[in-house]
């Protein structure tokens, strides 16, 4: 029997009064599933609940008798920086240890990843057999050529083989969270949508990827992820995962890890006579496209459904109040559908969070206040509502409009790892919107970027001191009266907090 660990990096964007309102990721407990079923000793590190990684992985290597074969990492851009340093770890203390990569990143840029010397294979697409099938050419000495979606150096020649077919989602074992330690993270902190919050028992279901729409912005739209197109699992498929980790861990709230989960009707139909049936109790929370939500869809009486079979909490990625911004993004709905959906959702006990983005290539200042103005008019519509953003657009690789932003706007692609991990600060701070060319009015994305982050900060499930969190409340309070009114200037409460930054900065570095 052979060891393998998989790790998944903290991201940039989470701060660890953060850490306890996490999702753990579904790509790689679909992995170790499917190692631990074909009987190889698997375990899984997220790093994001761990004070300390490199003392996390050091034990983990010794509970299996330092017998480990391969260490897995999932990496998003956002997680290069982690990664790397984690990498680097393991091959001055663990040299004998090989190292993979997967996940977006690894998979769009595969023989960068190799050309940094730290990672002896890339995954390039799904991972859950090329990494079995990796694991099994290790145990056997024999060559790695035959695998497919499998990157790696050979003779200082980077060598990336075949794509791999895709396979169907039902055939996947369930989340095995043995492999993990659940404990950790199992504990969420789920928001009612006002300023209390409650802990329930929290698991993630893979119900499907990828995603057939056409959004400018997204990655989803890349062909080299998901095979191009979008999987599902089946109903029954996906209630029977549900009742297995209910009786298994008493799992209560369930995330579905799935951009469409409404994309088959029969399916969601299916699914909601299946809860009943079985008369399984527990709440679930998943996207849904604005659209969707109409009298020929997703209608009130599908709604009433939904709340009935546990439903508590809808996601709409909503992006503009511009319909010309969505018009550009591809994102094929409208404003009315937004509003819509806002609307129909008020008349039942669900839940929803719309984001929004700025910064768009394009965008004028006249889009982002019919944004701000969407806003507020969905606040008056619905009573339990949250918002994401506007967050700044970030020209992550993959999507159309990250080409645009290279070839209209001049935008410096990295070449290298370690530029990615220079140039991935510019997506996460106040200060480096300046270097986005496309920004046409700089000053005012800043202003707006800056305080949507009170207005729409959940004080209540932040691990925070009673000073700082009374200090939150007052700047939440400033934000929200700064928005009502649209009111953006005499910003001393933003020039004090910055320079608090600024200040903190200087003596922790």
């Amino acid at each position: 029997m052979y060891e393998c660990i998989l790790v998944n990096p903290m991201s940039i964007y989470y701060s660890k009064a953060e850490r306890t309102n996490l999702t753990h990721y579904a790509g790689l407990m679909s992995i170790a599933s499917v190692l631990d079923k074909n009987n190889c000793q698997t375990h899984v590190l997220d790093m994001v609940i761990e004070d300390s990684p490199e003392d996390a992985l050091r034990r983990c290597i010794g509970e299996f008798r330092e017998k480990v074969l391969i260490i897995g990492f999932s990496v998003m851009t956002s997680q290069l920086p982690h990664a790397v340093e984690l990498s680097r770890f393991l091959k001055t203390d663990y040299p004998g240890i090989r190292i993979i990569w997967g996940g977006v990143h690894p998979t769009l840029f595969p023989e960068e990843v190799l050309k940094m010397g730290l990672v002896d294979f890339v995954c390039i697409g799904e991972g859950e057999y090329t990494l079995l099938e990796l694991i099994s050419a290790l145990k056997s000495e024999s060559d790695f050529r035959n695998i497919n979606g499998l990157g790696f150096l050979r003779d200082g020649n980077i060598i990336c083989n075949e794509s791999r077919k895709s396979h169907s989602l039902d055939d996947l074992p369930y989340f095995n969270y043995d492999l993990t330690d659940y404990a950790g993270f199992m504990h969420k902190i789920v928001s009612r949508g006002d300023s209390r919050s409650d802990r329930v028992r929290y698991g993630v279901v893979l119900t499907g990827v990828g995603c057939p729409y056409r959004c400018t912005f997204c990655i989803n739209s890349n062909k080299k992820l998901y095979f191009g197109k979008y999987r599902l699992k089946s109903a029954k498929r996906i209630l029977d995962e549900i009742e297995f980790l209910i009786k298994r861990h008493q799992i209560n709230y369930f995330d579905f890890s799935d951009d469409n989960f409404f994309i088959k009707k029969d399916n969601v139909c299916e699914f909601i006579s299946g809860i009943k049936e079985r008369k399984l109790k527990f709440k679930w929370f998943t996207n849904i496209r604005a659209n969707y939500i109409s009298a020929k869809y997703i209608n009130m009486d599908m709604l009433n459904e939904l709340e009935n079979a546990g439903c508590y909490r809808l996601a709409i990625g909503a992006e503009s109040g511009s319909q010309r911004i969505l018009n550009e993004l591809k994102k094929d709905i409208t404003t009315e559908d937004i509003i819509r959906s806002a609307r129909m959702l008020s008349n039942v006990n669900i839940g929803v969070t719309y984001s929004f983005m700025m910064g768009i290539p394009g965008e004028t200042k006249k889009d982002i206040r019919l944004t701000l103005d969407l806003i507020q008019q969905l606040k008056k519509l619905k009573k339990d509502i949250a918002f994401i953003g506007p967050q700044i657009f970030r020209p992550y690789p993959g999507g159309e409009l990250y080409e645009e932003c290279v070839c209209k706007y001049n935008y410096v692609v990295p070449k290298s790892v370690n530029e990615w991990i220079n140039a991935v600060s510019l997506f996460t701070g106040y200060e480096d919107i300046e270097n986005l060319n496309w920004i046409s009015d700089k000053k005012f994305v800043k202003k707006i970027f800056f305080y949507s982050a009170f207005t729409n900060l959940n004080i209540g499930i932040l691990k925070l001191g009673c000073v700082k969190k009374i200090t939150l409340h007052i700047a939440q309070i400033s934000a929200n009266i700064r928005a009502k009114y649209r009111f953006w200037n005499l910003n001393v409460d933003m020039f004090l907090v910055l320079l608090y930054k600024k200040i903190k900065k200087g003596f922790s570095g």
